[in-house]
């Protein structure tokens, strides 16, 4: 409620910040809290993936939190004001039925996207109990899966949440007026931003999957980095999927972000429900490979309506195929370094902190290089005047 009052006043940073909050806060929680509890408490493999789940879980509750406080604070700060508007408001009621009606879909849509991982979760032990696979090897998969690569895989979505609330009202403005080439302009622009973030995200996450885990989670198996691997373009989709609802809401069709997201969750469900059945030796796989589909489904039905209401057409080249060919250079270069620097030190710590640093440099020439990207045009990114700073280091920017 607080975020989409500051939303509605075209202020968008506390509603940004509060997100980026939020999920620094539950993987740093999920992460802390799952380890003092497997090693207070654990004694076994089925408790570790017990207790590790229930660490998993008090980190989400701790990212709410620590948004709800932050949002808290800036209330307080602008208590006044608000009051003061307020007591002068004459259509309070009017605006209520209007925001009843816009809200209620919204609030069914994440429904669906919360309850997805409920179900997938009954599936997954319903199909192979049936099956007849041990069920202590199952609670360990589906800890893996839920404490170490769901973690890891929310927190480059952040970006693409805070990306979404901040487009929302000029999106919403420019279609209101009858600007549709300015809605489409405001759009494409925040694709492009996502995707400069989430696309090297998710090659760096399936480059270092091994050892991001491994450091990470050291209670972890080489499960973990397997289904981070599998997983890690999941990134990519359920970015893509955030911008293009959040942009069917900003324009009155909650209600079709509601049925595609409808659609999505049965086609997930049902090929979900078929994998295991028939390939029961795909174990936590499958779950991966649904809520991939999931997230890729979100995007085709959003696009489409997209397309329908706004004319958007989605720019490939520039948007999703260069920065995809620089994420590719940074992670060549991410995985030579890694693993040439283990086998040198042998401390994977260390040699993943410099691959990482080294592979942001890589990337950031490389995308200037392969996208002609301009100082003006940097200058836009997150951080822009800082990273032209540093081009401007490396010679790139002169």
């Amino acid at each position: 409620v607080l975020r989409g009052y500051f939303q509605a006043h075209s202020t968008m940073i506390p509603t940004s910040i509060s997100q980026i909050i939020e999920q620094v806060f539950n993987a740093a929680f999920s992460i802390g809290a799952a380890w003092f509890f497997i090693q207070q408490f654990a004694t076994n493999d089925t408790e570790h993936a017990k207790f590790g789940a229930a660490g998993g879980t008090l980190g989400t509750g701790a990212g709410v939190l620590a948004g709800l406080c932050f949002m808290l604070i800036v209330y307080g700060v602008n208590r006044k004001t608000i009051l003061r508007k307020v007591a002068k408001d004459t259509r309070h009621r009017e605006i209520f039925q209007v925001l009843f009606l816009m809200v209620t879909p919204v609030i069914f849509t994440t429904f669906i996207y919360n309850c997805n991982a409920y179900l997938d979760n009954y599936l997954f032990f319903t199909i192979l109990g049936w099956h007849g696979e041990n069920q202590k090897a199952l609670n360990a998969a589906y800890g893996e899966f839920s404490n170490y690569y769901v973690t890891l895989i929310n927190v480059p979505l952040a970006m693409a949440s805070a990306s979404a609330s901040a487009m929302m009202p000029e999106v919403s403005s420019c279609y209101a007026t009858g600007d549709l080439d300015e809605a489409n302009d405001k759009i494409l622009e925040t694709i492009r931003l996502t995707m400069f973030i989430s696309i090297p995200a998710a090659v760096g996450l399936g480059v270092l999957a091994f050892p991001i885990t491994g450091v990470l989670f050291p209670s972890s198996s080489s499960l973990s980095g397997k289904l981070l691997m599998m997983g890690a373009v999941s990134v990519v989709f359920s970015a893509l999927s955030t911008i293009t609802n959040s942009v069917l809401q900003s324009i009155g069709q909650q209600k079709k972000a509601l049925h595609n997201a409808a659609i999505s969750l049965g086609m997930d469900l049902a090929i979900l429900a078929l994998i295991l059945a028939v390939f029961p030796k795909t174990n936590i796989y499958a779950v991966v490979f649904a809520g991939i589909l999931f997230s890729l489904s979100m995007c085709i039905l959003n696009n489409l309506s997209i397309r329908k209401h706004l004319n958007f057409r989605n720019e490939f080249k520039n948007t999703y195929v260069k920065p995809l060919i620089a994420a590719a250079i940074m992670g060549v270069v991410t995985w030579v370094v890694y693993y040439g620097l283990f086998a040198i030190t042998k401390r994977p710590s260390i040699s993943m902190l410099i691959a990482i640093l080294i592979a942001i440099v890589v990337y950031l020439i490389a995308f200037v290089v392969v996208t002609g990207t301009t100082e003006a045009e940097m200058r836009r990114m997150p951080m822009g005047t800082k990273l032209v700073k540093v081009l401007r280091i490396l010679r790139i920017y002169r």
